[in-house]
């Protein structure tokens, strides 16, 4: 179980540290007036929330099994 764990944390650090670079570049490109860009950051903002969304599912999931198992 420890190496799971050890995965699970080097996982999670590594989502939350593509979540603030996205988060920099979202803030970075605030100002842009070009439609491209604008449709660039729109679809970038939903992906980031998708995949938030999906690894914490994925995230209770691991924790649920890891409690049967030790059931």
């Amino acid at each position: 179980m420890r190496n799971d764990k050890t995965t699970r944390d080097r996982l999670a650090a590594e989502f939350e540290a593509i979540c603030t670079h996205a988060r920099g570049l979202l803030e970075a490109t605030g100002g842009e007036i070009d439609g491209k860009a604008a449709e660039a950051r729109r679809k970038l903002e939903e992906s980031v929330e998708a995949v938030k969304g999906t690894y914490h599912r994925y995230e209770e999931r691991i924790l649920d099994g890891a409690d049967t198992a030790d059931r």
